[in-house]
């Protein structure tokens, strides 16, 4: 099969070189155990090498230590994370790595309503879960805003998983890999939980700090890197790895 090749870009990033955290346990797109740690860091680490940018490191931190740590400048830039207006007084966002749809998740036995945004009623007093670090995307913000739910934190999916089983709060969002993986480690079945029609779109994106001198540079190269690798077969081939797509042709994987 052709494989696409990408020469790097040495008039945009010349000379340019950077190191980058990220979080662990969000599969498929970055996790420690995954093939070159997941889809995102995979996908960072390419639009890097095609865009002429040396990558001297990528360290994994907790995840309420990776926004921290770029914002002090410990590091260049960090993966991946959502916009959200606080953040965007603080950071450089990239264009989108991935974008996806995550699930409101519910315990099946507490009895409780599947929850509904288009019914007031189901949402009103009810309490989220989200990691520390992980922003609310815009549909919870809104609910919290108009103070119509509360919000819980966890140190990971798992934390918040484990809130959901003993009743401690009411929803929890995920993606279908994150939710398996977070019930695998707390020892139930799948069909403890249920998804409710509660949903969530998600664009996870590189951030580098504002303070940063070389902020506008290394967000420009990347974003033109990114660009270039995602116009490849190799690119492909990434997406139905980690089944994000099913293959549309025959793939090198089979």
């Amino acid at each position: 099969m052709l494989v696409l090749v990408c020469p790097p870009l040495p008039a945009l990033a010349e000379g340019l070189h950077v190191s980058l955290a990220t979080g662990d346990s969000y599969p498929p797109y970055t996790d420690e155990d995954l093939p070159y740690g997941g889809f995102a860091t995979r996908v960072v680490m390419r639009a890097f090498q095609v865009a002429g940018v040396r990558v001297d490191s990528v360290v994994w931190r907790p995840w309420n230590r990776v926004g921290v740590m770029t914002q002090e400048l410990a590091v260049d830039a960090a993966f991946p994370y959502i916009v959200t207006p606080e953040r965007q007084e603080q950071f450089l966002f990239s264009k989108p790595i991935f974008k996806k749809v995550d699930s409101g998740w519910q315990w099946s036995g507490n009895g409780r309503r599947i929850v509904d945004l288009d019914d007031p009623s189901a949402v009103e007093g009810l309490t989220f879960c989200l990691p520390f670090d992980f922003a609310a995307p815009d549909s919870i913000r809104k609910l919290l805003l108009e103070n119509r739910i509360t919000l819980q934190r966890a140190a990971d999916l798992t934390g918040c998983f484990s809130m959901l089983h003993v009743g401690r709060v009411d929803v929890t969002l995920a993606g279908r890999e994150q939710a398996a993986e977070s019930i695998a480690a707390i020892g139930l079945s799948a069909d403890a939980f249920q998804k409710s029609n509660l949903t969530a779109e998600i664009e996870g994106r590189l951030i580098v700090g504002k303070d940063h001198p070389q902020a506008a540079e290394i967000i420009a190269a990347f974003n033109e890197g990114l660009e270039r690798f995602e116009a490849t077969t190799e690119y492909a081939e990434l997406m139905v790895r980690f089944r994000l797509i099913d293959a549309p042709f025959h793939s090198l994987l089979d």
